[in-house]
């Protein structure tokens, strides 16, 4: 069985006013925020602490900008015209181990027949 994860974007709508919305934000590893500015000057740009996800939108007003986060753990960032007061965080959480479901011993036995039994069709061809 195969299975595909897709990683997902989280949009943040930047302004109107000193909000980034929703705050906090919260996604997986390999997902993206998408901050999205609604006609007023801003950037998001990740905090001195958030030294594992770094990014800086730089001042907008239109437009959008992504990240896309590949570490574990809660990042803040802010506005850089309007420091502390316009503030979010984005808290991303590491992905969930896979699960391999186990095989009993008589399906390993009939299952390393049927290889055998593959192998031993290919041979003879």
């Amino acid at each position: 069985m195969l299975f595909v994860v897709l990683a997902a974007v989280v949009n943040v709508t930047v302004g109107p006013g000193l909000s980034f919305s929703p705050n906090p934000v919260g996604i997986n590893v390999g997902d993206s925020v998408q901050w999205n500015w609604v006609g007023a000057a801003h950037s998001s740009t990740s905090s001195a602490s958030s030294t594992l996800e770094v990014w800086d939108s730089g001042v907008q007003t239109t437009g959008s900008f992504s990240h896309t986060f590949t570490h574990s753990g809660t990042f803040g960032y802010f506005c850089t015209l309007h420091g502390i007061a316009m503030s979010g965080s984005v808290q991303v959480s590491a992905p969930a181990p896979a699960v391999v479901p186990a095989m009993s011993p008589r399906a390993l036995i009939l299952f390393g027949l049927l290889l055998a039994s593959i192998g031993a069709m290919v041979i003879r061809r």
